[in-house]
């Protein structure tokens, strides 16, 4: 089983709790955060993937730590970042997801 909490000098993970799903809408409206992403999100939209864990990684040799992690790829989730051109390495970006079950499950 995970830790509940995991700690360094710059970060902390620890399990979601009902009360982050107010300041994470709020970061999810927020235009200037999510200027790298296709678009803001409304509180629904913000809720709707408060039940996920999600992660953008821009490299490949991520896919491997990735799964085993136990984070799911759906091509169909990639997107291609909306201010890069085509051509440009960082453009295509590849979402990976894991379901709360599984996070829980300590997988």
């Amino acid at each position: 089983m995970f830790p509940t909490c995991i700690a360094t000098e710059r970060l902390i993970l620890r399990q979601w709790r009902e009360s982050d799903r107010e300041p994470f809408a709020r970061i999810n409206a927020d235009p200037l955060v999510m200027e790298f992403m296709p678009h803001a999100l409304s509180k629904e939209e913000s809720d709707s993937v408060a039940d996920r864990i999600e992660a953008h990684f821009r490299q490949r040799g991520s896919r491997r730590v990735m799964e085993k992690l136990g984070m799911t790829h759906n091509p169909v989730d990639d997107f291609d970042h909306p201010r890069l051109p085509d051509g440009h390495p960082l453009r295509r970006h590849v979402l990976y997801r894991m379901n709360r079950s599984v996070w829980r499950s300590g997988l």
